[in-house]
């Protein structure tokens, strides 16, 4: 939509020449509220983090995410990430690998629009630095407060389990069924809100948004923790200088958990939203 910005007049001879500058407006729809007065959109897939190219970027299809092992003691240098501790975005030295366990190595503040989120510090995507941001805890818990928790439920899709998420004008895709507030252990008993790739493509393009179950990574474990059947997200949100404020979403929730505290060098997904107003 073009939208006009600027109108200038100048007069030449007996006449006027005008000129008109026009601005596009980006015509938004799908959108999550993340407050009274603001609103947002989900990336389409989890961060992720190229280390031989040094490129930031987001996993497609979104429902999809690494399955690397991991060790603390054995740094990765090379290949694809997708799991970061806190603040962890390469500014002041907190590399996107650093696997650090002393409580004073992290960032200790709110890295909401700080150069230790994310989006804020990096190009992800293609697009430029500041475009996307990691939600804070308070705003994660707006978005699954949003009538009355029913835009939320567990979910399949194409054999991965995670957590569905509606935007504020959610409207079901025909053909589709959809079933709120149902856990892991529901989906899988009832045989409910369980989707193709095809079937999510429809509800992706209606604006819901999958957060896969991909677990995480605690302090020495070289594994992945409950991946497929557990879901930790990131907030920009500490609640000391060696804990910070995560979201859950387990086997048996109806519901997310937001602002359960873990310390800092937990790692775990990354989903980053962009503004819109």
């Amino acid at each position: 939509m073009l939208t006009p910005l600027h109108l200038v007049a100048e007069e030449c001879g007996s006449e006027y020449i005008a000129t008109i500058t026009f601005k596009r407006t980006e015509v938004v729809t799908h959108t999550f509220s993340v407050s009274q007065s603001k609103s947002v959109l989900f990336a389409p897939g989890n961060l992720k983090y190229d280390i031989d190219n040094n490129s930031w970027g987001f996993i497609s299809p979104q429902y999809d995410y690494y399955r690397q092992s991991r060790n603390e003691n054995n740094n990765p240098t090379t290949g694809v990430i997708d799991m970061f501790a806190y603040g962890t975005s390469g500014f002041d030295g907190k590399s996107p690998v650093m696997t650090n366990t002393a409580n004073d190595c992290w960032a200790n503040v709110n890295i909401s629009g700080t150069n230790y989120d994310w989006g804020v510090y990096n190009a992800v995507n293609g697009d430029q630095a500041g475009t996307w941001r990691t939600l804070t805890n308070d705003e994660w818990e707006y978005v699954f407060n949003r009538a009355s928790g029913q835009l939320q439920s567990g979910a399949r899709v194409e054999g991965i389990y995670g957590l569905v998420i509606l935007p504020d004008d959610w409207v079901l895709p025909s053909g589709l069924t959809f079933t709120a507030r149902k856990s892991f252990q529901s989906v899988n008993g009832d045989n409910v809100n369980v989707y193709s790739a095809t079937q999510w493509s429809q509800m992706e393009s209606a604006g819901a948004v999958f957060l896969p179950a991909a677990g995480a990574y605690y302090g020495q474990d070289s594994r992945t923790d409950n991946a497929s059947s557990y879901c930790v997200y990131m907030t920009s949100t500490q609640e000391s200088n060696t804990m910070f404020k995560r979201v859950d979403f387990g086997n048996g929730d109806d519901h997310a958990r937001p602002g359960n505290n873990v310390e800092k060098h937990y790692r775990c997904a990354v989903r980053l939203v962009r503004n819109v107003n």
